[in-house]
């Protein structure tokens, strides 16, 4: 509990039978030793880097690109939230436009620098339903709400930290992938498979994503959680 905020977990589980971009198992435990034979248990886990809740750092896409461990606590994992709801209108292609942008910031005011836009279409109620979730079509392609390419130009230009959904992919069923290439080109971030955004507010709760320190790591799982401030207690 930290005084003044609600702490709300954007990290979906994992386990074996998580959703995966290829529909092949992404996460796998065992047991290396175990009580009552040994003094502990000792578990070993092997996954891919993008199970679950994970983040994409600049060299994903980009060679030369900013790496995981390099991503850094003050400005950029550690921000302020813009969170866009669109899940009542968000179903399989549905794309976030600049539009869509351009009503949340007449609402809620203009998207802030430093910031990070997070995405809430709703999807992420289909997580425990790896077909439902991957929605893939005839040839295997993942069909999931995403955003329109256009939306990084708007993003750039409010010098925003990064982008994030509740799919597996901000570029939605877009095969060619223009806004990783566009915003990790830039340096910016990529959250995917986030969960809970609903109960984010549109503007005012922060932000905390952590992945694993690897070194020269491109993606890594994440515990991302969000602090929403909640209002005093009158006496």
């Amino acid at each position: 509990m930290i005084k003044g905020f609600e702490i709300v977990d954007l990290t979906h589980l994992l386990n074996e039978k998580i959703p995966t971009w290829t529909g092949e198992c992404g996460f796998q435990k065992r047991l290396v030793m175990d009580y009552p034979e040994n003094i502990a248990r000792v578990m070993s886990y092997s996954c891919i880097a993008n199970a679950g809740t994970h983040i994409d750092s600049p060299s994903h896409f980009i060679s030369g690109g900013k790496c995981i461990h390099e991503l850094t606590l003050d400005k950029e994992l550690c921000v302020p939230i813009h969170c866009i709801d669109v899940s009542a209108k968000a179903k399989r292609d549905y794309l976030i436009s600049c539009e869509d942008l351009e009503h949340y910031e007449k609402t809620h005011g203009k998207m802030q620098s430093g910031s990070v836009l997070l995405g809430c279409t709703g999807w992420d109620k289909y997580w425990n339903d790896s077909v439902r979730y991957r929605s893939a079509d005839k040839d295997g392609n993942i069909r999931c709400p995403g955003f329109s390419a256009e939306v990084g130009a708007m993003i750039l230009e409010r010098k925003l930290v990064g982008l994030g959904i509740d799919t597996f992919s901000p570029d939605g069923g877009n095969m060619s992938f223009p806004l990783h290439f566009q915003l990790l080109g830039a340096g910016k971030y990529l959250i995917e498979n986030l969960t809970n955004l609903d109960k984010i507010p549109p503007v005012g709760a922060y932000l905390q994503v952590l992945p694993l320190k690897i070194e020269d790591a491109a993606e890594s799982p994440v515990r991302a959680i969000a602090l929403v401030s909640t209002p005093p207690i009158s006496n």
